[in-house]
């Protein structure tokens, strides 16, 4: 089966879309791994992914990312609270096996919820935007320009 016209366009929407949520979420981790394993910070990777957007866009996505703030701290709070579970359960002297991988499920859980609003927020905003403004984004979302 092949997938053409409106709906090819909006695939590749929705997959781009995706890709730069996982970037974002990924830069975030990694961000806080590379300053020594600190939780990272939210409001700052926020500011560099706004930073990221052509000067457009930037005004839509910021109010959407405000607009959704105490869904998206709660969300975050929550993923921080499982975070601590591990290291909770880390220090133990008895550390067992089925607790930590309840703990790590848990925590991917709230991975996911955190990376599943991440996107919607995005792809929210993006709907909204110009194609002439999406396009200059387009860039970005490349595969393979983190890697080059």
């Amino acid at each position: 089966m092949t997938i053409g016209g409106k709906w090819a366009i909006a695939l590749l929407v929705a997959l781009f879309l995706s890709l730069g949520a996982n970037l974002f979420l990924g830069g975030l981790f990694a961000g806080g791994a590379l300053r020594g394993g600190d939780a990272p910070r939210p409001a700052r990777a926020l500011a560099a992914f706004l930073g990221s957007l052509p000067e457009e866009a930037r005004p839509l996505l910021r109010e959407s990312f405000r607009s959704r703030r105490p869904e998206l701290r709660a969300k975050i709070a929550a993923m921080a609270e499982a975070r601590g579970e591990i290291a909770e359960l880390l220090a133990r002297d008895d550390l067992d096996r089925a607790r930590l991988d309840a703990a790590l499920v848990k925590l991917r859980a709230r991975t996911t919820e955190v990376q599943a609003l991440l996107h919607e927020i995005v792809a929210e905003a993006m709907m909204e935007l110009p194609p002439e403004v999406r396009a200059k984004w387009q860039a970005r979302w490349t595969p393979g320009r983190w890697f080059r």
